[in-house]
């Protein structure tokens, strides 16, 4: 039960960092551009965005993936001031939303129909991680996704 739950709010909060990333949702705060786009409050760089896919780009792809969690799972535990069992289970919802996001942008559909999907799997990671928040914490994090 606690495995599907902390999957559920990794999808939810990945989807909504997508949908930031696409300018379709702020993300955090409604900060434009979400993470990963050169958004200072979350301590994020510009991507590297070449078209032809190399080995090193796909190495710096995954360093970059890896620092945008860890950035977003600090951003995380320091605000909602999250316990070790918290910060364990909402950083596997997180993973498991990163996954399926990027599953999604891998699809040959059209964006509205990327972004759709995405914003279905961030609701449905959100809604996880405020299953393992307390009080505080949910009003914390809905303040966090802009509701």
């Amino acid at each position: 039960m606690i495995k599907k739950f902390v999957l559920l709010a990794i999808i939810g909060l990945y989807s909504n960092i997508c949908l930031a990333q696409f300018g379709q949702q702020g993300g955090y705060g409604q900060q434009q551009g979400g993470f990963g786009q050169s958004n200072p409050r979350f301590g994020a760089g510009q991507s590297n965005r070449n078209s032809i896919p190399t080995e090193e780009n796909s190495v710096e792809s995954e360093k970059s993936k890896k620092e945008r969690f860890d950035k977003i799972m600090s951003k995380l535990k320091k605000e909602l001031t999250l316990d070790d069992l918290q910060f364990f289970a909402v950083s596997g919802v997180i993973k498991e939303s990163f996954k399926k996001q990027e599953t999604i942008m891998k699809k040959e559909i059209s964006e509205q129909e990327k972004t759709e999907e995405i914003k279905g799997i961030s609701d449905i990671s959100n809604a996880k991680v405020l299953e393992f928040l307390n009080k505080d914490q949910k009003v914390i994090f809905k303040n966090m996704m802009g509701r």
